[in-house]
């Protein structure tokens, strides 16, 4: 066995990193900050884990400790990490100009026909590829309100406003609730969507007509 003074620096970063990790799955273990002391948090971080995982409750890292949380980190690790971001547009020149037809503008569209759930100035328009009409102008509204251009033509600047537009009203937590930055109601309450759309996926047989 180490002392807890072999580990400050790196090593130990490392641990407090699995350790908060763990926290986010497993309920009661404390969540360290990865900040390379052996403080008391991690201190008691370890020995929740050795005592979940029917060991030794010494709250030293010994191999044996360190290879198993290692090893729940890394079985742990596929459901807690965040979902693949996506990549809409493959590179800095990339664009639709208004009146071109693009797979890509129905992610575009997608996310513009969610966002006029809550937003009344951007417009339902259809998600068909087709870069026309109200998809043109719901582009154009958005570019004023970034300050950017008002051309129009979706690219990677407008692309980077509209994630963030769409983070900010309709990004949720792990558990369901809507980010601290998502608009209220003038009552406190979450934003409801106005279309009737749900936020969660409805169980067989639901509709969202």
């Amino acid at each position: 066995m180490r002392p807890e003074r072999d580990y400050l620096g790196l090593p130990i970063r490392s641990l407090q990193t699995m350790l908060r990790t763990l926290s986010r799955c497993a309920p009661g273990l404390p969540c360290p900050i990865p900040d390379g002391v052996f403080g008391e948090v991690t201190l008691e971080a370890v020995m929740r884990f050795q005592q979940s995982a029917g060991m030794p409750i010494t709250g030293r890292v010994d191999n044996d400790t360190w290879d198993a949380i290692a090893a729940a980190y890394r079985s742990a690790l596929p459901s807690v990490m965040p979902p693949r971001p996506v990549r809409a547009f493959r590179e800095q020149a990339f664009e639709v100009r208004a009146g071109q037809c693009c797979v890509h503008m129905c992610l575009v569209q997608a996310m513009f026909l969610a966002l006029s759930q809550v937003i009344e100035e951007i417009e339902p328009a259809p998600v068909n590829a087709l870069h026309t009409g109200a998809s043109v102008r719901n582009v154009i509204w958005l570019q004023g309100r970034a300050g950017l251009p008002e051309t129009g033509t979706m690219e990677k600047q407008t692309w980077n406003a509209l994630t963030r537009l769409y983070d900010v009203f309709l990004y949720r937590d792990i558990h369901g609730a809507l980010c601290p930055t998502a608009p209220q109601t003038p009552s406190g309450g979450s934003v409801i969507p106005r279309g009737g759309f749900p936020w969660e996926p409805f169980e067989p047989g639901g509709s969202c007509l």
